[in-house]
C-alpha cells in the first residue's frame, strides 16, 4: 500500500532557540522548547507516512532566519513548517488562539493548507481561529510556494502554558497538524507544467495530484493583470497573445482551482518586448522658438507604439547647451531635454540603440516672451509642479522646471509657490530667469510617502478620517505625498496588507476611533517605539491627556513595514475642531523632528483687540503650518527653523504678521491690536 506523503520533501523549522527563548509562559515555560518538542513529534509522523523530513535545528541552539529559508528552498522542498507558540504583547492572559500565516501573494496554494491547520488545530484544542492571514515574516519571503508559520496557540495563556508541559497535550497538537497536511495533499492542487511561449500563443498542461480534479471553470489567464481568451481540453491550455504587443515588460499568469477549491501555487512568467524606433514626434515649448526650450521627444517603432521604457537615448548638440534631461524612455517612450539655445539656430542629434535622427532648432521668436527655470537652491536640480504667477498669468513648471509666458507685462513680479519649498516673490529682473526654491525643513519630508488609515470606532463621527485630512494638509505643504484611506468596517486585514505592500511607505499611522486616547506600536521596532514616544510628548505640550506609548500586538503593527503607529483618537475630546487641529498639527511636528528636522518651540499667547485671550486663532508660519490658540489664548510652535520666521496670527479674517528671531525668543505676544509690538515683535 502507498503511501500518501511518500517521497515528499517535508522541512520542519522549530522557532527560535539558543539565546532566543521566544515567548516565555507567566511560570517560565519557554517557547523555544515546545517548539522543538512539537518539531520532532510531526517529524515522526511524517517519517510513517513516507515523507523526508529535516529540522532546522535538532537541539537547544540559534539558527539564521535566512538559514531556515535555505533549508527548504536548497532542497526544493514541497513543504515548509514554521512551529511557533505565540505570546499577548499586552501582557493579556485571557487570550489564546491559534493563528496561521502564510506568503504575502493574493492567490496561493499556502493559504488552502494554512485554513486546514487552522481549523484541527481550533477543533482538537477547543479554541478560537478566525481565518489564515498573509504575513511578511522572513521565514516566508523568498521561501518554496508552500510555506507555513503555525501559531497553534498563546503561551502566555497560564491554562494554555499548564497544558503545553503535558507530552499527550503536544502530541495531540501535532497530530492536528499532520492530519491537516495529509487531508490536503490526499486531495491535491493543481500544477502548471511545461509552459511555452513561442509565437505569441501560450502552451502548459494543468494537471491536479491528488483525488481530485481540475475545476475548467476556475482556470484565468492573464496578461498583466488583464484576462486573456484560452483553450483548456483534457489538461492542455492554449492562450494567445495580443498581435501587436506593445513594448516593455509583460507578465502572464496562470491561475486553476480544483474541486475542492485548493488553488494552484503562484505561476508567474515574464518576459520583454523590444522593437528598435523607426520614427519620432518632436514637441517644442515655446512653439516660436526662443533661447530657451522645453523639448520632448517620442520614439515610435514601426507599429506606432511607444518604444521601451528605459531605453537610453544619447544626444549630442550643436549650437546649443542642454540644461538638464532624461537619458532613458519613459512609459510613453519620450525623453525631455530644457535647452538653451547658444546662437540663432542649432540642432539636437539623437541616438537610440540603432535609429538617429535630428532635430533643428531656430530663434524665429519676434514677441516679447518670459520663460526660465525653478531650481531646487540646494541640489540645482529643476523643479516640476511649481505654480508660478506673472501678473495675470499663471502656469505650472514643466519638466527641469522650465516654464514660459506668451506675453510680458510691464511691472508685473514674479511668484513661485510648490509644496515643500518657501515661497518666492521678486521683480522681473530680465527675460531669462533661473529661480531659486528653498526646502522647508532641509528638505527631509520631500518625497516621504505617508499612510494614514482612518478607522471608525465608538461614535461613527469620522472624527479619525476628518483629524487625517488635517494631518494630510500639513504633509502636502511640506513636500511630503500622504495617502489617506478612510477604512470601512469589515475591509479584511489581508486587503489592508496588499495594499500597504504595493505603496511601500516610509510612515503609517493607523487613526482609530476609541473612548480615551491611546498609542501603539509594535514591540519589535525599535523605530516605531521612538516615534510614539515623539508623539505623546508633543501632544502633552498642547494639553492633550495620553498615557505612554505601549507595545500592542496588532497584527498590522506587525505586519506593516515601515515605521508604524496605532493612535486611539478620544471621540469626545476631537469632537471639537480645534482639538482635531492641534492634534493633527503634534502629528506633524512629531513626524518632523523624527526624521532628524531639529526646530525651535516658542510658547506664547495670542489676544483679541481689546486684550482679552484670543481662543481659536490659528498662529502659523508663513508655509502655512500650526497651531489654534486654546481658551487662555495659550499655543506653542513646534516647527519653527533657526533664524528669523514670519508668524502670522488669524481669526475671523483678521490677520496680522509678526517677525520673531527664533534665535532669542522662546516666549511671544501676539495680538490682533493694530499698533506694533516692542523689541523683536513687528508688523
Amino acid at each position: 500500500m502507498s503511501l500518501l506523503l511518500e517521497n515528499l520533501r517535508i522541512v520542519v523549522d522549530p522557532g527560535h532557540g539558543g539565546d532566543e527563548l521566544g515567548a516565555v509562559g507567566p511560570t517560565g515555560l519557554q517557547e523555544k522548547a515546545v517548539n522543538l518538542q512539537v518539531a520532532y513529534l510531526l517529524k515522526g509522523l511524517f517519517e510513517e507516512e513516507g515523507a523526508f523530513v529535516y529540522l532546522t535545528r535538532e537541539g537547544d541552539f540559534s539558527v539564521l532566519l535566512l538559514d531556515r529559508v535555505r533549508a527548504a528552498t536548497e532542497r526544493e522542498a514541497d513543504l515548509f513548517l514554521s512551529i511557533h507558540h505565540n505570546s499577548s504583547s499586552e501582557r493579556r492572559e485571557d487570550i489564546n488562539r491559534v493563528e496561521v500565516y502564510y506568503p504575502p501573494v493574493p492567490f496561493t496554494s499556502a493559504r488552502d493548507l494554512a485554513l486546514y491547520i487552522g481549523e484541527n488545530i481550533a477543533r482538537e484544542k477547543g479554541i478560537g481561529f478566525e481565518a489564515p492571514l498573509p504575513a511578511r515574516y522572513r521565514v516566508l519571503r523568498d521561501n518554496v510556494p508552500l510555506s507555513l508559520l503555525v501559531e497553534p496557540s498563546y503561551i502566555s495563556n497560564p491554562e494554555e502554558e499548564r497544558k503545553l508541559r503535558d507530552p499527550e497535550y503536544l502530541r495531540r497538537e501535532a497530530l492536528a497538524i499532520f492530519s491537516a497536511v495529509r487531508s490536503f495533499f490526499e486531495k491535491g492542487r493543481p500544477e502548471v507544467l511545461n509552459f511555452s511561449l513561442k509565437d505569441w500563443k501560450i502552451r502548459a498542461q494543468i494537471e491536479n495530484k491528488g483525488s481530485s480534479r481540475v475545476d475548467e471553470n476556475s482556470i484565468e489567464v492573464l496578461l498583466n493583470g488583464e484576462l486573456l481568451p484560452f483553450c483548456y481540453e483534457e489538461g492542455a491550455l492554449t492562450a494567445w497573445l495580443p498581435e501587436r504587443m506593445p513594448q516593455g515588460r509583460h507578465i502572464v499568469e496562470i491561475r486553476a482551482m480544483n474541486l475542492e477549491g485548493h488553488r494552484s501555487d503562484p505561476f508567474r512568467y515574464s518576459f520583454t518586448v523590444k522593437r528598435p524606433a523607426e520614427s519620432i514626434n518632436v514637441s517644442i515649448e515655446p512653439s516660436a522658438g526662443w533661447p530657451l526650450l522645453l523639448v520632448n521627444v517620442r520614439f515610435l517603432d514601426r507599429y506606432g507604439a511607444p518604444l521601451f521604457k528605459g531605453e537610453r537615448v544619447t544626444v549630442k548638440p550643436e549650437d546649443c547647451r542642454i540644461l538638464e534631461m532624461t537619458e532613458r524612455t519613459d512609459a510613453s517612450g519620450a525623453i525631455s531635454l530644457v535647452v538653451k539655445l547658444e546662437k540663432d539656430a542649432g540642432a539636437l542629434n539623437l541616438f537610440a540603440r540603432d535609429f538617429s535622427s535630428s532635430i533643428f532648432l531656430k530663434n524665429m521668436s519676434r514677441t516679447k516672451i518670459i520663460s526660465g527655470r525653478i531650481l531646487d537652491r540646494t541640489t540645482g536640480k529643476g523643479l516640476s509642479g511649481a505654480v508660478v504667477r506673472y501678473g495675470g498669468q499663471t502656469t505650472v513648471s514643466r519638466f527641469g522646471g522650465f516654464f514660459y509666458f506668451p506675453a510680458a507685462e510691464e511691472g508685473a513680479d514674479i511668484r513661485v509657490h510648490k509644496n515643500g519649498y518657501e515661497p518666492y516673490s521678486g521683480a522681473l529682473s530680465e527675460d531669462t530667469l533661473e529661480i531659486g526654491l528653498s526646502p522647508l525643513f532641509e528638505g527631509l519630508l520631500i518625497g516621504k510617502k505617508i499612510v494614514i488609515e482612518a478607522e471608525k470606532g465608538h461614535g461613527h463621527g469620522d472624527f479619525a478620517l476628518k483629524t487625517g485630512k488635517l494631518f494630510a494638509d500639513d504633509l502636502r505643504l511640506g513636500g511630503a505625498y500622504p495617502v489617506i484611506r478612510d477604512m470601512p468596517e469589515g475591509d479584511g486585514l489581508e486587503n489592508r496588507l496588499f495594499r500597504h505592500m504595493d505603496l511601500r511607505p516610509d510612515y503609517t499611522l493607523i487613526l482609530r476611533e476609541s473612548r480615551g486616547f491611546f498609542i501603539g506600536y509594535y514591540e519589535l521596532h525599535e523605530e516605531s517605539r521612538d516615534f510614539a514616544r515623539r508623539i505623546q510628548k508633543l501632544l502633552g505640550k498642547l494639553g492633550f491627556s495620553v498615557p505612554e506609548p505601549v507595545p500592542l500586538s496588532e497584527y498590522l503593527l506587525i505586519q506593516y513595514s515601515g515605521v508604524r503607529v496605532l493612535l486611539g483618537l478620544d471621540v469626545e475630546t476631537l469632537r471639537v475642531h480645534g482639538a482635531r487641529w492641534n492634534f493633527a498639527y503634534c502629528l506633524f511636528s512629531a513626524l518632523l523632528q523624527d526624521l532628524g528636522f531639529k526646530g525651535i518651540e516658542i510658547r506664547g499667547t495670542a489676544s483679541d483687540e481689546k486684550g482679552n485671550p484670543l481662543e481659536g486663532a490659528l498662529v502659523r508660519t508663513l508655509c502655512g503650518m500650526g497651531p489654534l490658540t486654546d481658551a487662555g489664548g495659550r499655543f506653542v510652535l513646534f516647527h519653527l527653523q533657526r533664524g528669523v520666521e514670519k508668524i502670522a496670527l488669524e481669526k475671523d479674517g483678521l490677520y496680522r504678521e509678526y517677525i520673531i528671531d527664533v534665535r532669542k525668543e522662546r516666549e511671544i505676544e501676539l495680538s490682533l491690536r493694530e499698533e506694533g509690538k516692542d523689541g523683536n515683535q513687528s508688523d
